[in-house]
Order: C-alpha cells, then structure tokens, then sequence
C-alpha cells in the first residue's frame, strides 16, 4: 500500500455541448479519446437508447479540445481518433463492428432455454442455430498512416447465449458480432502474454453450458488474442450467482447480473474489474493475479454503480467513476486495487420540482488521463440552464486531480 495520503480535487465543471429537453438517449453517453494530434475528442449519443434504437445523428455529437478540456469546438464527425492499444502487428487494435438489431425471420421456438421476464427476453444456445450471421469484423488503426483498416475475426465461444427480445411488433436480435461490440467503452486490455477483451452477455457456463437460474442474467466473459486480434478464445468469465443476483421485496426492478465490465492493469501486476449489476444494485469487484484465467470472488465495491470506469495514473492513483442514482468518484493507491478511498458524491443541477432523480443525468460516465496526476471526467447533466434560464440537456467535463497531502 502506497503510504502517501491524498485527496481528490474537483476542478468546475465546463460545458462542451448544450442540447435539448428530450427523451432518454440523445446528448449523454459520452465518450473521451485522444486524436491524432494530440487534442482531446469526445463524442456523445444522438439515438435511441433503446435495443431496436437506431443511430440516426439528430444534432452535433462530435467536439475538439486543444487546451485540456478548458474551451470545445464543434466538429463534423471523421477520423480524428487514435487508438493505442497495440498489437504484435505493430498497429493499434481500434474496436469490433457492431450491427443493429434485426427483426427474427426464423424459427425459435424449439430452441429457448431460459427467459428473463424482466426485460420480456428468450436466451438461446447460438451454436443451435444454424441461421445465425456469425460474421464478425474488428478495426485496426495504422499509427504510420492514420488509417483504420477492417479485417474479419474469429471468436471462440462455446455455448455462447444468444438473447432474443420479445416485442409489440416482433422478435428481435443482436447477431452474435453485437455481443463483441458492447464492451464498456474501451473492453481491450494488453498484457504480457497476449490483448484481452471484457464483454458481457446471458450467464451461460462457457465450458459446461450449464443452464443455472440465473442464465437470463448478464454474466462477464474475458477473451484473448495472441495473432493481433484475428482469432479471439474465451479463457474466463464472472458468472452471476445468488450472491451477485439480489432481488428487494416489492420492487419491480431487480438485478440486471453481472454487466458493463471495465478492467484495468493495477501496479503490482494484478487485473481488477468492476461490473454494475442494475439500478440501485451493487457495483462488483474482482481480481486476477493470472492474466485473466481466473478470477477472485465478487466484493461489493459500492452499493450502486452502471458503467463503471477506471484510469490508473502514473502516480500511483486509481480513479474510478460510476453512478445512478447519483455520481460518485472513488479512488485507491493500493498496488492490488482492493483497498478504496470512501466514495465522493458529485453535486449535479437540480431535477427541478416534483421532478425524479433521472431527470439529473444518465449518469455513464468517460474517464481520460491528462497527466501522471490528473484525469479528464466527461459526464451529462440534464438540467445546465441556456441564457434563458431553461434547463437542457449538455455534455459536461470535469478535471479530477490527485493531490498528495505530505
């Protein structure tokens, strides 16, 4: 355990990006990354956040920062990002494609194993349908170039779970590509013996298939590659149990399983990853001290938390940002990642009156490091009042910094 004390400051929050009033889905989810040059880019949703939503742009989703996330210029969406998380083919790997869902134009009904009433959903066997379009395509970004390059993949996952969502006008499915595409933000993580990839999908047990009462929920699957990205092989997952799964009594909502996975490199060689399992339910912590082939069991790293992110900094300082019903900031100079700083509550504007907590944020949240103490926080606040007083919807920033206390 690091030995010097620390306490995190909160810089203002700056606005890149104000939207409109509007249903759940466009001006939030955003997303920080590095450009070619240097800048900073963030990028932010303009759809539907819903399964069957489409990616139609309804405004600008797209902004530059020369000056550390202090002024925004908006732009027209290209190619400015750049990837850095390279492969033994000396490029980065970038991300997998992802494909819309699709109306159903087989039969099922043979096939089910395990439904989830919460979400009206049919969990299948995706190696027992043979309809199914496997095809699957990732990106690679040449760092002499610039360019982004697509080349087919292979993704070695038995008894993977294929879910179909039952709706008014039809059945509908993600092609098994989607299960890859997912990831929470940046799923890839390079270590010494090959490029790992977290996502999360139906709890089946890879290596058994093993069909438990809690296969309708999400449960985490880890994958590696050792031929730059061409061929992926699973060699672990965090299945969802009856620790990880709660239910309350009299409440609609119950626990989502495991989900939104980010892992991370600590300092002493470990990998830590925390997952979300549903509103106002756990957020979950685990630790491999073998490359991801195993993994510890589940601590609660906090009692709520979705789309967990973290950012280890050269200082020694793990910062970790997640949320709903409220944004919390956490962070650890512990090597191992296990030992956490209480959480920090991060004030929004107001709902308003007679208005409900979500009308505050969708609370998913972007970490990007700045410097060796100090990390970029993109966040949305649905109620940042324009000239007139009224609130919108707008993307936020907000420099975290790690000051040491001796």
């Amino acid at each position: 355990m690091i030995k010097r004390k620390f306490h995190l400051d909160l810089g203002e929050p700056t606005i890149v990006v104000r939207g409109q009033q509007c249903n759940h889905g466009p001006w939030q989810f955003p997303k920080l990354a590095r450009t070619k040059n240097g800048s900073i880019y963030i990028k932010w949703s303009m759809g539907t956040d819903r399964v069957e939503g489409g990616g139609d742009l309804l405004g600008q989703s797209q902004a530059i920062s020369d000056d550390r996330g202090k002024t925004w210029k908006l732009m027209p969406p290209d190619d400015s990002v750049a990837y850095d998380t390279m492969m033994p083919n000396g490029k980065a790997f970038a991300y997998f494609l992802g494909k819309a869902a699709h109306e159903v134009n087989y039969d099922l009904k043979q096939y089910t194993v395990a439904c989830d009433g919460r979400e009206n959903t049919s969990v299948y066997f995706a190696d027992d349908i043979k309809e199914l379009d496997r095809t699957t395509i990732a990106v690679e970004y040449d760092t002499k170039t610039g360019e982004l390059n697509q080349f087919p993949v292979k993704i070695n996952w038995p008894n993977m779970a294929l879910t179909v969502y039952h709706r008014d006008y039809g059945d509908i499915v993600y092609p098994p590509c989607q299960m890859m595409a997912i990831s929470n933000g940046e799923g890839q993580l390079v270590l010494d013996d090959g490029l790992y990839f977290c996502t999360y999908s139906r709890g089946f047990d890879f290596k058994t298939g093993k069909i438990t009462k809690h296969s309708g929920r999400y449960s985490v699957y880890v994958f590696r590659s050792i031929d730059s990205a061409r061929t992926w092989d699973i060699v672990s997952q965090v299945l969802v149990d009856d620790d990880t799964y709660r239910t309350r009594e009299n409440d609609p909502i119950d626990s989502e399983g495991l989900c939104e996975p980010k892992m991370r490199k600590m300092l002493d060689g470990s990998v830590v990853m925390i997952m979300r399992s549903g509103l106002n339910y756990p957020t979950w912590l685990v630790r491999s001290t073998d490359n991801c082939k195993t993994w510890s069991k589940p601590v609660e790293f906090d009692d709520i938390g979705v789309f967990p992110q973290m950012v280890c900094l050269d200082c020694g300082v793990t910062v970790a940002t997640y949320g709903r019903p409220e944004m919390r900031i956490r962070a650890t100079a512990d090597p191992q990642g296990l030992k956490w700083e209480p959480p920090i509550k991060m004030e929004l504007n107001p709902a308003g009156k007679n208005r409900p907590w979500w009308w505050q944020s969708c609370f998913n949240t972007s970490l990007l490091a700045l410097d060796g103490n100090s990390v970029l926080m993109a966040y949305s606040d649905f109620n940042v009042p324009n000239e007139e007083g009224e609130p919108t919807k707008s993307i936020m920033v907000r420099n975290i910094t790690v000051v040491f206390d001796e």
